[in-house]
């Protein structure tokens, strides 16, 4: 089973870097889907894409923990493994 990164060497990877494992997580295990969503107040990325059909899309988007950069988003999208489903 390969290890999963620390927190320390995902903040130490740039942007670019950061993107194309995020890439990665989600070609393999998600059948190439992630969102990412940026509002003023931060942004929010998980695996997968929201069920934006119905209102439970609505308490997914509100359930995704909120990180002030978009560097900072993927690296918890990433420690935590987050998919939207398990976003309610």
């Amino acid at each position: 089973m390969k290890r999963k990164p620390t927190v320390a060497t995902l903040e130490a990877m740039g942007l670019p870097a950061l993107w194309g494992m995020m890439e990665a997580i989600a070609y393999k295990e998600h059948d190439r889907h992630y969102t990412i969503m940026a509002f003023t107040t931060g942004c929010k990325v998980a695996f997968g894409t929201p069920n934006l059909d119905n209102g439970k899309g609505r308490r997914q988007v509100i359930g995704c923990p909120i990180s002030e950069t978009l560097n900072d988003a993927i690296i918890r999208a990433i420690i935590a493994e987050d998919t939207w489903e398990e976003m309610i």
